[in-house]
Formats: C-alpha cells, structure tokens, sequence
C-alpha cells in the first residue's frame, strides 16, 4: 500500500515524483478534491507521516487543515518534514 505524503511550496508535479520513487502517493494523484478530501487523506495516514517542504519550514494556510488532522489522528506517530531537493528531514510534531 502506497503512504500518503503531504507537501508545500514545491509543486505538485515535484512532489508527485518524490512520492512515487518513495513509495508513496500525494493527494493530487489520489483524488480531485481540497480542503475535505485532504482532511480525509490525513485521518487515514498512520505511523511516520511525511510532509514534503521547500528551503522553509512552514505550516501555511494549505497545509494548516491537514496538520491538525494529522496531530489528532491516533495512527499517525509522527510528522516529518523532507526537503526533496537536499534529503534534509526536520520532525514537525510526535507524539
């Protein structure tokens, strides 16, 4: 089963490609939806979710619903940022 992964700021054309070499998928290829349909993704992650980011860290208007979804989600363990471009991984939030 392919994890989900989050992104921000990158692309969505970027992150798609992280993803697949990863084994995992973004929302944009799972499904044609936002703001619900992202809270959806994020309540059926579990363990170590990862959240693809650019030069800044930053939890910003796009990313904000799923962050909470994430933090109040009993399966997900923890969130870990990645930047694509340098493999620099950065834990946002755990339990």
């Amino acid at each position: 089963m392919l994890e989900p992964v989050f992104w921000s700021g990158i692309g969505a054309d970027k992150a798609a490609a992280w993803a697949a070499e990863h084994g995992g998928i973004t929302l944009a290829k799972q499904a044609k939806g936002w703001r619900e349909t992202s809270i959806e993704f994020a309540l059926g992650a579990g363990g170590d979710v990862r959240v693809l980011q650019g030069d800044s860290l930053r939890i910003d208007a796009h990313f904000r619903d799923e962050f909470h979804a994430l933090k109040v989600n009993p399966n997900v363990s923890s969130i870990t940022a990645i930047n694509p471009d340098t493999g620099i991984a950065v834990t946002l939030w755990s339990r």
